[in-house]
């Protein structure tokens, strides 16, 4: 049996019993799993770049980096949301 939700964005997923989801319909985020991915795949990036400026100079840290800090919080908070409504 499975269970058809409608999240306030106004997406449709499909829960099925075993916890799996699927999306069905999105009126507003039609390449919704597109970006999902491609959000992930950025922040992975940013973290590799993090650490490779932190082994090229000792004395860098990210989250004194201003924007760059700013954004990969803001990314991490959207996936982290994401990934729990999915």
């Amino acid at each position: 049996m499975a269970e058809i939700k409608t999240l306030d964005c106004g997406c449709e997923i499909i829960v099925a019993t075993n916890g799996s989801v699927m999306l069905t319909y999105c009126p507003l985020h039609k390449s919704a799993p597109d970006l999902y991915e491609a959000c992930k795949a950025q922040h992975e990036a940013i973290d590799i770049l993090f650490a490779m400026l932190i082994i090229k100079d000792k004395t860098f840290f990210p989250s004194k980096s201003g924007i760059p800090w700013e954004a990969t919080v803001k990314g991490y908070q959207v996936i982290s949301k994401v990934a729990k409504e999915l």
